[in-house]
């Protein structure tokens, strides 16, 4: 028996692979979730502001977004792992590395990232628009992969948008600096 084929022109295929591409971006948008954040209840200026936590579950952080509630203006965003839990203020730690940092990104939506996140670790978010931070009631009680987790106060006495995070601190008075972290679940191995 003899088969033929017709070959598929180009077109077709080039149709059906963006086809094939959207019909999977719904998949890909519920595939992450983001860390539930309490609404803004103040503004703070000029100095960052952010949230710390400890992991409760391997994640990979896949988006990040400073909510334009405080200001419209561009995004500044930084996440870092710390050594060990921030110092109480007045007291600062420079024991942390720097895993992502974006300066004035003037997009409104949700950043790309993807940064692997090992239970037990701890993470800072800091983040602002222009100079501007968005705040939430301290510590606030979120979740992660259906964890319980405390988001914590997380600072700097600079604007994130002139310098890269130095001198970290927490402290239990006022509010966590609002940064929408989004991520998924990691990949475990078999």
């Amino acid at each position: 028996m003899h088969c033929t084929t017709t070959p598929i022109p180009a077109r077709w295929l080039h149709r059906t692979a963006a086809s094939a591409a959207l019909a999977l971006l719904p998949v890909l948008a519920l595939a992450q979730t983001q860390v539930p954040l309490p609404p803004q209840s103040s503004t703070f200026s000029p100095n960052a502001r952010g949230f710390w936590f400890t992991a409760p579950a391997a994640i990979v952080i896949t988006g990040l977004r400073v909510p334009t509630d405080a200001s419209s203006a561009p995004q500044t965003i930084e996440v870092v792992r710390f050594q060990s839990a921030p110092r109480a203020y007045p007291a600062t730690t420079t024991r942390f590395t720097s895993l992502f940092r974006v300066v004035d990104d003037a997009s409104a939506g949700v950043l790309p990232v993807s940064i692997p996140v090992a239970r037990g670790d701890i993470i800072g978010v800091l983040g602002s628009r222009d100079y501007a931070s968005s705040e939430a009631p301290n510590p606030a009680p979120s979740t992660i992969a259906g964890r319980p987790v405390r988001l914590q106060r997380l600072g700097m006495q600079l604007p994130l948008s002139a310098f890269a995070a130095q001198d970290l601190w927490t402290e239990q008075a006022y509010g966590i600096g609002r940064v929408e972290v989004h991520y998924q679940r990691a990949k475990t191995a078999p």
